[in-house]
């Protein structure tokens, strides 16, 4: 799979490793080493990881992916379905 986000060069992916499961729930990682979660079931983790390449892929000029992450992880606790993320990066989540 191709991807690129923005002003990146295109590159291939492989998605086979991004959702995982851990403690009885389901994640998935970002390219930012980002890990988001937690999902009940594997379907839900890719379909939400899937949503957020989306919104990254049409990020504006001004945001970086990091910010998007961010807004993506705040949304959803107003969907009711309150996200956590775990960093292995130097990127904050505050």
């Amino acid at each position: 799979m191709l991807a690129g986000r923005g002003q990146e060069p295109l590159q291939t992916r492989f998605r086979s490793d991004r959702v995982f499961h851990a403690g009885g729930d389901w994640y998935f990682h970002t390219r930012e080493s980002i890990e988001v979660g937690p999902y009940e079931n594997q379907f839900e983790a890719e379909l939400e990881a899937g949503l957020l390449r989306e919104l990254l892929t049409a990020l504006a000029l001004n945001q970086s992916p990091e910010e998007v992450i961010r807004e993506f992880v705040l949304d959803s606790f107003s969907w009711g379905h309150p996200l956590s993320v775990s960093c292995t990066s130097s990127w904050s989540a505050s």
